[in-house]
């Protein structure tokens, strides 16, 4: 009995122990140890799949790589360098800079030009992903944006102050440049670009206030168009050009179909957009209006999440909010039934 006991035993440690050797087998071997080449940038990362969807579980594995990345960037940043641009530096800016790059830590990793993933794996518990940047490759992405920054702000600053579409049409450009920027200093006549740009562009929306052009509050009725359109005019000072300014609207509650989401001003600074069908019941909807900044990227019609979503802070804080009501529709709906 006791012989038995004892192979059964046996058995089982070796199935067991079988497990685990296959188990070991079938990981790459990066996932037990980052690979070492100075010529690169690594990041070996992991997190849980439990209650994840694959799409979360992976988005959630590259932002983590991306910081990861990103610091050992930041980390290998000669002191040098630094401490000669900080020099230039008002305490304002130092605290927009580090601001600026602990916001870029949390971006895509999509936003690392150059970056590669090197391989992923997925257990029934954990998923593994590695990526790396070549140096070189980052240097020469580097070289290129800085440059794209300050030829765009030159176009900006040889712009009429009169013409907020044509500054923007630099700024713009020159944002997107700036913030692909990653260990370097981006510096144009002694002023930091990282702080700059935003700054200017945040100073040309103050200067193009965004309104109603009637009432922000309408009443609608559920499957139907609205029976007025949507109205803005931007109010700008005397002599400004606030012809083409893009304006988009978005829905932030409900459900709603427009004729254009997205159009531009008249010279006089005036567009609208009519509602062509309510389509959600609910009492409340809301409409957000607000210059679109995005239309300005060199390439609008690629997608950068993360940059779109700075643009999008900055012009919210200027914006409109239409309500629409539609209780009283709801009401006579429960009436009928």
């Amino acid at each position: 009995m006791i012989n038995l006991t004892l192979r059964i035993k046996y058995h089982i440690f070796i199935v067991l122990s079988s497990v685990v050797i296959l188990f070991a087998q079938d990981l790459p071997d990066w996932v037990e140890e980052t690979p070492i080449d100075s010529n690169y940038y690594y990041a070996r990362e992991n997190v849980g799949v439990m209650g994840l969807s694959e799409e979360e579980y992976k988005d959630k594995a590259n932002a983590q790589a991306f910081k990861t990345i990103s610091m050992q960037i930041r980390i290998t940043v000669s002191s040098q360098a630094q401490s000669s641009f900080t020099e230039t530096m008002t305490e304002s800016d130092i605290t927009f800079k580090d601001e600026f790059e602990q916001k870029s830590s949390t971006s895509t990793i999509a936003d690392i030009q150059g970056a590669e993933m090197v391989g992923d794996h997925t257990t029934s518990t954990t998923y593994w992903v590695l990526w790396r940047l070549k140096k070189s490759v980052h240097a020469e992405n580097m070289k290129k944006f800085v440059d794209a920054a300050k030829n765009q702000y030159e176009g900006f600053i040889n712009t009429p102050s009169d013409d907020p579409v044509g500054q923007l049409q630099y700024l713009i450009p020159a944002y997107e440049a700036v913030i692909k920027v990653a260990g370097v200093p981006v510096v144009f006549d002694g002023k930091n670009l990282k702080v700059e740009i935003p700054n200017q562009i945040s100073a040309i929306l103050n200067s193009l206030r965004l309104m109603s052009d009637g009432e922000p509050e309408l009443t609608g009725k559920t499957g139907y168009p609205l029976g007025r359109p949507l109205k803005v005019k931007v109010k700008a000072g005397k002599n400004m050009n606030v012809a083409d300014i893009p304006i988009i609207f978005l829905v932030e509650s409900g459900e709603l179909a427009f004729s254009q989401d997205m159009v531009l001003t008249s010279s006089s600074g005036r567009t609208s957009t009519k509602v062509t069908n309510i389509l959600s019941r609910r009492s409340v909807q809301q409409v957000r209006a607000m210059i679109d900044l995005k239309e300005w990227r060199e390439d609008h019609l690629s997608k950068l999440v993360s940059f779109e979503k700075r643009l999008y802070e900055i012009s919210r804080a200027n914006s409109v909010l239409f309500t629409l009501d539609i209780k009283q529709v709801t009401q006579e709906k429960i009436a009928v039934i």
